[in-house]
């Protein structure tokens, strides 16, 4: 079939009858043990509920033959195709993505040499269309995420085919890392609908399918399972971690780890200020390092986070978190590796040891003053050279925290001690507005911030200070 509604091979016409008697032929697959249930409903999807006449009657229907079936009722879900996205239009429980439909991204034919003059298609771009995923704003309705492969129906249609070109295991990996993180951290969800999609296993006529390929053999499978270890009941602890609801300590130490490696002298770092018992929260950007973690400090906050927004996103998430704590002094540091320097280790290794040293939370504590603290070579002046990608970035997120924004220093490397109160006004930048991760060494919205951090000090009448 070619996907032309004129060519029609079974004709389908929607009754109230014809749906009853669909969901007496599933009723036998929905008491299966292995048939999903939210609540002990079955779950059930509709893909083009716009084109069923009475939906919203059709759906009680459902529902209460749902529960002549012995179940509690149906747990019904609306495919967001075709223009149609609202699920409480028709009365159902919620609505599902379902990509390449709403899937956002320019055309980028005119990119691509040699294209056949009779192409009357669209040419898009996969990876333009995991970057809007991922940022895109929540509905005021439950939505479940869903990430797609690559497409190309250049079989179903030809030369009037819909192709997403650039694709990558890498980003779509990142898509449905991203979907697990927001519906695991949605509280609209039940533990029950933490579910995400995947489209789909088998669409060959779309050039969309889970299962392997000779091109990239089991690499889809094996992406997806790497992203899910970071979500199994072994990795539940580390999620939705109930944090406490007050703290009685004057320090807290903020840690970001990505790279094993770099573990080592995190941990040494923080022991070396025991005799200060401070609290300790990490984000870890895997199972693996969150238990690294947890063995090395039992009593430690320790969660998982999609790797996104570098060290950046994760201690904006952090900070909201023990903002109303009240601590007088806390650390920001991270695993910073500088890959693309040969002085990246000497570089981490110098930070730690001028911020997480007695003499340094000395001074910091004795400064009421004082909101930031940064080790004396990690302070650097504005200058055309490290401003030339960030600018602009840097200039929009000022305009959001409202503050104006001049060029003075900035801690190159983001690790710092700091008062809470200090950097307050981080807290009205949104966690969605970061962009996927893609490798670089500048120019990101993380590098904006990291730029604005002493102006954001001093804009909430605090001093920026160095130590040696």
């Amino acid at each position: 079939w070619d996907g032309m509604d004129q060519d029609i091979l079974i004709a389908q016409k929607h009754s109230l009858e014809d749906s009853r008697a669909m969901l007496d032929y599933l009723r036998p697959f929905m008491h299966d043990s292995r048939y999903i249930k939210v609540g002990g409903k079955p779950l059930f999807i509709v893909y083009r509920a716009d084109i069923i006449p009475d939906m919203k009657e059709t759906v009680a229907a459902w529902r209460a033959q749902a529960v002549e079936f012995g179940f509690p009722g149906l747990y019904v879900v609306c495919a967001q195709t075709f223009g149609h996205r609202d699920p409480r239009v028709f009365g159902f429980d919620a609505a599902m993505e379902f990509p390449p439909h709403s899937a956002i991204s320019g055309d980028i034919a005119n990119r691509i040499p040699g294209l056949d003059p009779a192409f009357s298609g669209a040419l898009l771009s996969y990876d333009q269309v995991v970057a809007n995923a991922i940022m895109r704003r929540d509905d005021d309705f439950k939505v479940f995420p869903t990430a797609m492969l690559s497409w190309d129906n250049t079989a179903r249609k030809q030369t009037r085919s819909h192709i997403f070109a650039d694709f990558s295991v890498v980003r779509y990996a990142q898509w449905i890392s991203s979907n697990a993180e927001r519906i695991l951290n949605d509280t609209r969800f039940a533990p029950e609908e933490k579910i995400i999609f995947v489209n789909a296993w088998n669409e060959w006529a779309e050039g969309t399918h889970l299962e392997p390929d000779q091109k990239h053999g089991y690499g889809y499978l094996k992406a997806t399972s790497s992203v899910l270890r970071n979500y199994t009941l072994e990795s539940a602890k580390f999620h939705d971690v109930a944090i406490k609801a007050s703290s009685q300590r004057a320090m807290a130490v903020v840690v970001h780890l990505h790279y094993a490696e770099t573990w080592s002298d995190l941990r040494d770092a923080i022991l070396r200020i025991a005799e200060y018992e401070p609290d300790v929260y990490v984000s870890a950007t895997s199972l693996d390092l969150a238990k690294m973690v947890s063995n090395d400090f039992p009593d430690s906050f320790v969660e998982i986070v999609e790797n996104r927004g570098r060290d950046i996103r994760p201690f904006l998430a952090m900070l909201r978190r023990i903002q109303p704590f009240g601590y007088k002094v806390v650390a920001k540091v991270h695993g910073k590796v500088s890959a693309y320097r040969n002085d990246g280790e000497a570089l981490r290794r110098g930070s730690l040891n001028s911020i997480l040293c007695g003499s340094s939370l000395v001074a910091f504590l004795e400064n009421e003053q004082l909101g930031l603290l940064v080790a004396g070579l990690d302070l650097i002046d504005h200058s055309d050279k490290n401003m030339f990608y960030n600018i602009a970035n840097t200039e929009r997120i000022a305009q959001e925290l409202e503050i104006t924004f001049q060029r003075g220093r900035f801690p190159a490397g983001s690790m710092f001690l700091f008062r809470p109160e200090a950097l307050a006004p981080l807290l009205k930048l949104s966690l969605d507005d970061f962009d996927i991760e893609r490798g670089l060494a500048d120019g990101t919205r993380a590098h904006a911030i990291e730029r604005l951090f002493c102006s954001v000090c001093e804009a909430s009448g605090f001093t920026v200070g160095t130590v040696s």
